[in-house]
């Protein structure tokens, strides 16, 4: 039986350092795809854990990243609302471009991608529950840029791309969360 192998992008994050620990508890071998070497330091020292340098913004990058990889879990993002909208687009649309395309190039099997309910938009005053039936209607760039995203991914995955599945979080937040 070959070993699996994960790519979790943005593994230094919130999210994502949570499914590198989950992952390596299932004896699953994680890469964790981090952006600076200082947030490498993050991981312990434990085998099965290979803490590896990725911008999702460079293919070569994420070439290399995705050698001999079965699985993506793609967590990266630009939240930040004061950043500019050019950037949380580049990050989050073309990041999310950039690691589905990479990833079938790899032969990828599966991937997760990481959407938001923001691509919801305000729906503080609809009339029932949001569930994946109500169509999104992202208001701000970063929920938008998601919804994009996501468009992105599926678009990709029809095309040959890694079987592709896609979560919707809703507000983030737990211990060490700021």
């Amino acid at each position: 039986m070959t070993a699996t192998t994960a790519l979790v992008t943005g593994a230094s994050g919130f999210i994502g350092s949570r499914v590198v620990q989950a992952l390596h508890q299932r004896h699953i071998h994680v890469r964790a795809g981090v952006h600076s070497r200082s947030a490498a330091g993050a991981f312990p020292d434990a085998p099965g854990i290979e803490p590896v340098p990725l911008d999702i913004l460079d293919r070569d990058s994420l070439l290399r990243a995705l050698e001999r990889v079965d699985t993506v879990y793609h967590f990266a993002a630009l939240v930040d609302p004061g950043r500019p909208r050019q950037e949380i687009y580049r990050t989050n649309v073309a990041g999310a471009r950039n690691v589905w395309e990479c990833a079938a190039a790899c032969g990828v099997k599966k991937a997760l991608y990481c959407s938001s309910t923001a691509v919801y938009g305000l729906l503080a005053r609809a009339p029932g529950p949001i569930s994946e039936e109500v169509r999104p209607r992202a208001v701000e760039p970063y929920g938008n840029s998601k919804w994009m995203g996501e468009s992105v991914v599926f678009e990709i995955a029809a095309r040959g791309g890694p079987s592709t599945i896609v979560i919707r979080p809703v507000a983030v937040f737990g211990p060490g969360e700021h």
